[in-house]
């Protein structure tokens, strides 16, 4: 399906400019999304209920387009601009109501590859949890109750370290459904 998540062209094109703005300077990039960007649209992976049921000549459809999947040019115009230009780039998003990591694997959404972006979900601290997207690498936990920590690791040299880990309300580290702690580090490597 063709369409927007950005809305209109022109905030597509001052987001491609704060991309390379980025880069110019020697910076990394959190890009907030406020919706799953791993994900096609595939309506199973979302809790459709009566008020969000549409229909529609295929019949009856989820309402609920809060993900890239359904704006799958725009998202591989955009891998493409990243890959492009090596942007050094990570995604965090809470809109999902869940956590979840991808360390990449599956986040490659460039022509022919070329663009893999660390992904995670931070969520939800007081919501009701759905699970959306996927599959996430690292994996996944879909109850209430958690959030995302982000540590910034900079050493004031080339390389810029992220680290990802998800804690619950009483402050114990998450484990995503196959009971490994969910978590994650990387690095970026910026160069003058």
């Amino acid at each position: 399906k063709q369409g927007s998540n950005f809305g209109t062209k022109e905030h597509l094109r001052w987001f491609k400019e704060q991309l390379l703005e980025a880069k110019n300077n020697n910076r990394a990039v959190v890009w907030h999304s406020s919706f799953p960007y791993l994900s096609a649209p595939d309506l199973t992976w979302f809790n459709c209920d009566e008020d969000n049921t549409i229909k529609t000549d295929n019949g009856y459809e989820c309402d609920d387009h809060d993900n890239w999947g359904w704006y799958p040019e725009e998202r591989t115009d955009i891998a493409n601009f990243i890959k492009k230009h090596q942007i050094q780039l990570c995604i965090v998003s809470g809109d999902a109501h869940m956590a979840a990591i991808d360390d990449g694997t599956n986040s490659d959404y460039a022509t022919n590859g070329g663009a893999p972006i660390p992904v995670f979900h931070a969520g939800p601290l007081d919501r009701k949890p759905s699970i959306k997207g996927g599959p996430y690498s690292n994996g996944m936990s879909g109850v209430r109750g958690q959030y995302g920590i982000m540590k910034i690791i900079d050493g004031g040299k080339d390389d810029l370290c992220i680290e990802w880990k998800v804690k619950n309300y009483k402050g114990e580290f998450v484990v995503n459904t196959n009971g490994a702690p969910l978590e994650h580090s990387f690095c970026f490597q910026l160069r003058d």
